[in-house]
């Protein structure tokens, strides 16, 4: 007699899955300034499971800083294949340091991207860098995927970098210095990681100055602190007294930022508002 058994069933092989990849959830921005270059970042990096504080500005001596969003693996990378170019030479024009990243830009898309990843999930980072040029000349590049271009003013990327673009159209001027503009940049750091969802970490930015401030004291603690005067204005029923004297709580706070500027080469650190 036979017997038909049933056939044993294949156990499924498990999907195999890479680690997880740590990423930077980033809003990072770079200003041309009178006197120099800007670049700023929040410094938030998360994967799957964790998320830590670690600096997203990259210094390679006196002549390149780098900051990025996306891949943190491959924006180390970068860094550290530009580092290589600078330290063999350093660009003579800002036109050679656009030609650097660029050249940094397509190797890693090409030799460590594209071969490995699906085009719909290739992961992405985006660059930029402040050079000083051997000419003494200053140079700010942005790289998006492969697109690399001179900026003469200011660029973002990442995270909520519609939210800081808004903020820097209304402050950024060409003809302010780095020691104010560096201010500026906490503040509207401070404004898109409270606002934006996936963005967030503490604030930093790369100059040659070394100040910190309370976020939350920058500018007087604006817009918080005169919304309530704002949304009251055409409010009868509010005492015109109490939103004057609101305002002019604001203007003492503004003034002193200004005083304490004139006499100080730091701005100052206030306390934060009720």
């Amino acid at each position: 007699m036979r017997v038909l058994k049933p056939l044993p069933h294949p156990k499924p092989k498990p999907e195999p899955k890479r680690l997880p990849q740590v990423k930077a959830m980033t809003i990072a921005a770079g200003f041309m300034c009178s006197d120099g270059i800007i670049l700023c970042a929040d410094s938030e990096h998360s994967d799957e499971i964790t998320k830590f504080q670690r600096s997203k500005v990259f210094r390679f001596g006196k002549n390149l800083m780098l900051t990025g969003a996306g891949q943190t693996s491959y924006i180390r990378m970068a860094f550290d294949k530009l580092s290589d170019k600078y330290r063999q030479n350093i660009p003579d024009t800002p036109s050679g340091a656009r030609l650097a990243l660029e050249e940094v830009a397509l190797d890693v898309y090409t030799n460590h991207i594209a071969p490995f990843f699906e085009a719909n999930s290739r992961p992405y980072f985006h660059l930029l860098t402040a050079t000083r040029c051997a000419s003494g000349a200053m140079a700010l590049v942005k790289s998006e995927d492969t697109a690399v271009f001179l900026s003469e003013a200011y660029e973002t990327v990442g995270i909520g970098d519609y939210l800081f673009r808004y903020w820097a159209d209304k402050f950024f001027e060409s003809t302010l210095p780095m020691r104010v503009m560096s201010y500026l940049c906490l503040f509207m750091l401070y404004e898109t990681t409270k606002h934006v969802l996936t963005c967030g970490g503490a604030c930093e930015r790369r100059t040659d100055m070394e100040t910190w401030y309370d976020e939350h004291s920058i500018l007087a603690g604006f817009p918080d602190s005169i919304a309530w005067a704002l949304a009251h204005c055409q409010d009868s029923r509010i005492p015109l007294e109490k939103i004057e004297n609101k305002m002019k709580e604001f203007a003492d706070q503004i003034a002193t930022i200004r005083r304490l500027a004139d006499t100080n080469d730091a701005l100052p650190i206030l306390p934060p508002n009720p």
